[in-house]
């Protein structure tokens, strides 16, 4: 019998975690080979063009979680590929065992779906056109040149594809801020077939990768393997092996998103943040200006697509509500909806991670984070209060921010002051 040791991952994560992790997990268990959560065979420009014509309406709900994800993926993985998937080749290269593909990717099954998701599909889109057809054609017309694209190009040259990678999310928003309530409608159909699509395929996809790992380990003979997938597929993968003589679950890995994981299924997540000592503000590094001014930049974009994200999001719910009510043209809410999210996204963005991680993500990537005076994480008065300064240093090209940092002997801009904190470089960093 096969022992699978599952490693549970957030598809876009820093690799340099990752990969140590995922390294960690194939030494102790001294695996024989890796599964990946990616899909078997691949697919091709003819595997896309069926599943449109097959499942246009899914398909298009495909396309908005790609988009939407994409940032992340090129800032944290800077590749258009899962970080677990980018680990998993590099342990297996360095390790000298072999890597395969399990999965049969929901795009895949679309791509052969059968009469019943063909006909739902293609009324699901017909309705949807008939009640805005300008603006849902030319929100998914958007959407799927931005996607189709970034498909191609990823296979061509990836600094390309982080190109729009990071252009298209803004891109499909500014699209749809144009759109009113026709938009909206749009974005709620794409979202409601993507959500139905992937639970109708979720236990499908489970048992075929145990499926798969079983028959390959069975004719390779072996003893013991590592899986990785994402987190959402580890108590489905559990259900699926139960009862099988064929392999059984050991030990496993569960990660957690830029910070270190824990033990699966036991063990609490090491190196919480919350743990970690305080810093030593006395001899702290502060000279770490043109890091904080790279991780500022990188933040922008972030809350950008954070931002159009939640307002796109608002903008629907509000649409919607508007619509349910009665209350006439929905145009109206829906522009509150989009006015109020982007600020709120951006807040909270910022407020929330250095409240709870001491760090944004740009902050993270340069390696600097943000400490209350007695060296430990901002208090949520202190990160609300450096944010709200945010505006008026940061925004204009940054030189008030610059001027205070540079003139203070402890490189701490107005906010900082304000806040009563500090950025000092991050000794904790991996």
């Amino acid at each position: 019998m096969t022992t699978l040791h599952p490693f549970a991952a957030i598809h876009a994560d820093r690799r340099g975690k990752v990969r140590a992790e995922l390294a960690a997990l194939v030494e102790e268990t001294d695996a024989e080979a890796l599964f990946v959560e990616f899909p078997a065979g691949g697919w091709d420009l003819r595997t896309t063009r069926d599943a449109f014509v097959r499942a246009p309406l899914f398909a298009l709900g495909m396309a908005l979680a790609a988009v939407v994800q994409w940032p992340l993926y090129a800032l944290l993985c800077r590749s258009p590929h899962p970080a677990e998937v980018l680990a998993a080749r590099s342990v297996a290269a360095d390790r000298d065992v072999p890597v395969h593909a399990v999965d049969d990717h929901p795009i895949q099954s679309a791509a052969r779906a059968g009469p019943p998701v063909v006909v739902g599909n293609w009324v699901a889109l017909a309705a949807t056109l008939a009640v805005a057809p300008t603006a849902v054609a030319t929100l998914f017309g958007v959407l799927s040149a931005v996607w189709l694209g970034g498909s191609l190009l990823r296979r061509l040259h990836t600094a390309a594809w982080g190109v729009v990678a990071l252009g298209g999310l803004p891109a499909v928003g500014g699209v749809y801020l144009t759109l009113g309530g026709g938009g909206a409608v749009a974005v709620v159909a794409a979202v409601t077939a993507l959500v139905v699509g992937l639970w109708r395929t979720f236990e499908h996809r489970n048992r075929t990768m145990v499926d798969r790992i079983a028959d390959r380990s069975a004719a390779a003979d072996y003893d013991a393997v590592v899986s990785t997938t994402g987190k959402a597929h580890l108590s489905g993968l559990r259900a699926v092996v139960e009862g099988r003589d064929d392999v059984r679950l050991g030990e496993g890995h569960r990660s957690r998103f830029l910070r270190d994981g824990s033990p699966w299924p036991d063990g609490d997540a090491a190196a919480d943040d919350a743990e970690r000592p305080s810093v030593d503000v006395a001899t702290a590094r502060v000279e770490v200006v043109g890091r904080r001014a790279v991780a500022t930049a990188v933040d922008a974009v972030v809350a950008l697509g954070v931002g159009v994200a939640v307002a796109l999001a608002l903008g629907v719910a509000a649409g919607v509500g508007a619509l349910l009510a009665g209350v006439g043209d929905p145009d109206p809410a829906i522009a509150g909806g989009l006015l109020a999210g982007g600020p709120l996204a951006w807040l909270a963005y910022h407020v929330g991670c250095e409240r709870a991680f001491g760090r944004t993500l740009g902050k993270r990537l340069l390696g600097v984070r943000v400490v209350a005076a007695d060296g430990g994480r901002p208090s949520w008065r202190a990160a609300l209060v450096r944010t709200l300064f945010r505006p008026v240093e940061v925004l204009p090209l940054g030189v008030p921010a610059l001027v205070a940092a540079t003139a203070d002997d402890r490189r701490r801009r107005i906010g900082d002051r304000a806040a009563g904190t500090l950025v000092v470089a991050d000794e904790t960093r991996e």
